[in-house]
């Protein structure tokens, strides 16, 4: 069929139109799933430490927060210069002993006769944002520390990369911290 040379001329720049809107869902849902699918690699390379207050009490709370400063300076002393969540991992699964000595020791000198029991393993996480860098909520490799038992309000914090210390108003001037790289996908793929 011919078709007269205006009916055409619009006809192709709908097309051209049409096509924008085409790529433009394409892109938006590209990002979509960019953004949805890095979530669970965000949380594959992520090591949380999560710490359970033997009670709401304000001495609980309190000593909770003596045992988190002993823990992090014992963990911070080993793996600060660690460059990896599995390097991380792997020291804190070898030293969970000595972790829970150090909580156990804290909780001695508080003069409570609870006992602090750890492990390692994966648990849900609400939101953490650190600076503009946000961790969204989702289930997390976490070293878990329970005092007593474990029925107070909790504290938690990202062991690697080493954030914990940023939420005592403390910056971490470690190679791990200072190696800490975070990347666009959208911006790597429009400029190379």
């Amino acid at each position: 069929m011919i078709l007269p040379k205006e009916f055409s001329q619009t006809q192709r720049g709908g097309n051209h139109l049409g096509r924008k809107w085409i790529w433009a869902l394409i892109l938006v849902s590209f990002m979509g799933y960019v953004l949805f699918a890095s979530q669970g690699t965000q949380n594959q390379d992520v090591l949380r430490l999560h710490i359970k207050a033997d009670s709401n009490s304000e001495v609980d709370q309190a000593i909770k927060l003596e045992v988190r400063d002993s823990v992090l300076q014992y963990i911070n002393k080993y793996t600060c210069y660690m460059n990896s969540k599995s390097e991380t991992q792997e020291w804190v699964e070898e030293n969970l002993d000595n972790i829970v000595e150090v909580a156990n020791t804290e909780l001695s000198n508080e003069g409570v006769s609870y006992k602090a029991t750890a492990k390692v393993g994966r648990f849900d996480f609400p939101d953490k944002q650190y600076g503009d860098k946000v961790y969204p909520a989702g289930e997390y490799d976490a070293l878990q520390i329970m005092l007593g038992s474990g029925q107070g309000h909790n504290w938690w914090c990202v062991l690697f990369p080493p954030l914990c210390l940023i939420d005592l108003g403390i910056s971490p001037d470690t190679q791990a911290a200072q190696s800490i790289e975070y990347k666009s996908f959208i911006w790597q793929l429009f400029n190379g």
